[in-house]
């Protein structure tokens, strides 16, 4: 059976049917309520060239609904900030003109019922300084307006959608913990809740009509509206995380912070880079908590004096004009770094970033998206590999990768990961195992050490101390097998004999030596002698 998402409308219906005023609270029946609300964004007009495509969002409005919910300012403005870093998710499909477009709530069945959503986080909220309430004068409401990005460079197919449609019509979810509803005024309030997401609404594959929402004659229980029978939201938080982590990058790079403390930290930390010819790999502590004085003070302790006073003073060029090779146009833009030599002359060089790093690493994932169909995310970066997933973690892979100037290639396959969930005492237990398999592990390497000395310390391969290939073979056993030691000294032992066309070794014989047991003697002489 398909299941239908419940909405607010459909809430409201539940309680005038039964007809009882009712006080529900999270805490008394261990569940929140989860329903969806229509809201709509539209796109902003913006210059920045950032990798996001910023949006508005007109979520819900106060006061009286048109379903007779109810949202006071008090209870509005305690779920507000609950909006920041929510995922905006959406599922696409084609149309029979060949047009895209979204869909709704997709979601798929597997044969025992359970439920693959098929939607995929496109985006997330933003900026939570400035979600605010605007009052509409054409509509006499006033609305909660919030901004949301949504990743370009990953979902172009959703961003050409946006662009086309100037917006688009949006299903929003509220996970209600406190509500009550009164038979006299026949009211539904909505007294705590906080906001899930939102998702992306459009054209029903099937029918190529306008998505409607809701649940057409079913018969419902309170249950039925719980955050595990109705949330599209469930354990999403630990699946966007790796979205919301790239996000974060990326926005640190393009959205002015206010200045803290002693000033503004990005300027202070680049200026400090730049002063200790340091890049921010190099640090091994928190800077993006601390103030202008803390990084001041913290970059002294550790790199005050350490400089080579034999090397050149690296400056930085001011003006671009005076290098005409600074504007360069290659894909990535290197950390460049300008060395002043004492004979006057300038030399440049070039550092890749980490940043860069991931870039490069990201548009040689777009031919895996391509062939899996799915959506990849980079969940760590090392220095010759990095770890990436789809948007649920269901696949997660390690791939080699390599650099050479700032050229990122692939190296080797991709392995895939797998990863389990584990109880205290398991995790405990596995602990242990691989304790004792270390234990275990080391004292089986001290056996084969003692046998492999004991191969190449035997006599037979006395002639064979002084031969380079020999020396070779004794300063690398650790590499082999004890069975391959004995093969190669047997190996290089045959090349011997061959090189000197006899072999005279000859085992010594061995000698058992027999003692001839002597005469007792008798205490008392032969008087007693028969």
């Amino acid at each position: 059976m398909k299941k239908k998402v419940l909405t607010l409308d459909d809430l409201y219906s539940f309680f005038e049917q039964r007809n009882q005023t009712t006080v529900f609270s999270a805490k008394e029946s261990g569940y929140n309520i989860a329903v969806q609300v229509p809201a709509k964004f539209e796109l902003e007009d913006s210059d920045e060239d950032d990798g996001f495509l910023r949006t508005k969002f007109k979520v819900n409005h106060l006061y009286e609904n048109r379903n007779k919910s109810y949202i006071s300012e008090e209870a509005q403005l305690e779920a507000l900030p609950s909006l920041h870093y929510r995922p905006v998710l959406a599922a696409i499909t084609t149309l029979s003109d060949g047009t895209t477009d979204f869909t709704s709530h997709a979601m798929e069945f597997d044969d025992e019922g359970n439920i693959t959503y098929i939607e995929q986080p496109i985006g997330v909220f933003v900026n939570p300084e400035g979600y605010h309430l605007e009052y509409d004068k054409d509509h006499d409401k006033t609305y909660v307006i919030a901004d949301a990005v949504i990743y370009n460079d990953y979902c172009a197919p959703a961003c050409e959608i946006i662009q086309r449609k100037q917006g688009s019509k949006v299903s929003c979810e509220l996970s209600i913990s406190e509500l009550s509803f009164d038979t006299k005024d026949k009211v539904l309030h909505l007294d705590k809740f906080r906001y899930n997401g939102v998702t992306c609404l459009g054209t029903d594959p099937i029918t190529e009509k306008p998505v409607e929402e809701g649940m057409e004659g079913a018969r419902l229980d309170i249950a039925d509206f719980s955050e595990e029978n109705n949330s599209l939201f469930t354990n999403t938080e630990e699946k966007l995380l790796k979205v919301i982590q790239s996000l974060q990058e990326t926005l640190a790079k393009f959205e002015i912070e206010e200045p803290t403390k002693g000033g503004n930290q990005t300027l202070k930390l680049n200026e400090l880079l730049e002063k200790y010819s340091k890049t921010v790999e190099d640090l091994d502590f928190d800077y993006e908590s601390m103030s202008d004085e803390e990084l001041e003070a913290k970059f002294a302790e550790l790199f005050e004096g350490t400089e080579d006073p034999d090397e050149p003073v690296k400056e930085p060029v001011a003006d671009p004009e005076a290098d005409p090779e600074s504007n360069d146009n290659s894909e990535f833009s290197n950390k460049k770094r300008y060395t002043k030599k004492e004979n006057g002359n300038t030399e440049v060089t070039f550092e890749i970033s980490h940043e860069d790093v991931r870039g490069a690493l990201y548009t040689l994932l777009s031919t895996w998206e391509e062939n899996d169909n799915e959506w990849y995310f980079i969940n760590a970066t090392y220095d010759d590999h990095f770890v990436y997933s789809n948007w649920d973690e269901s696949k997660i892979f390690r791939q080699g990768y390599t650099k050479d100037g700032d050229a990122v290639s692939l190296s080797d396959e991709r392995t895939e990961l797998f990863k389990e969930y584990l109880t205290l005492s398991e995790k405990s237990e596995l602990e242990e195992l691989r304790s004792n398999y270390a234990a275990l592990q080391n004292r089986i390497n001290e056996y084969e050490s003692k046998d492999k000395e004991a191969v190449l310390g035997a006599e037979i391969y006395t002639e064979l101390k002084n031969r380079e290939d020999f020396k070779e073979l004794i300063k690398n056993q650790a590499i082999y097998s004890v069975e391959e030691v004995q093969t190669r000294a047997d190996a290089i032992l045959g090349k011997y004999v061959k090189e000197k066309g006899t072999f005279n070794y000859q085992q010594k014989p061995s000698a058992i030596g027999f003692t001839e047991p002597k005469k007792a003697k008798k205490p008392y002489g032969s008087l007693f002698k028969d």
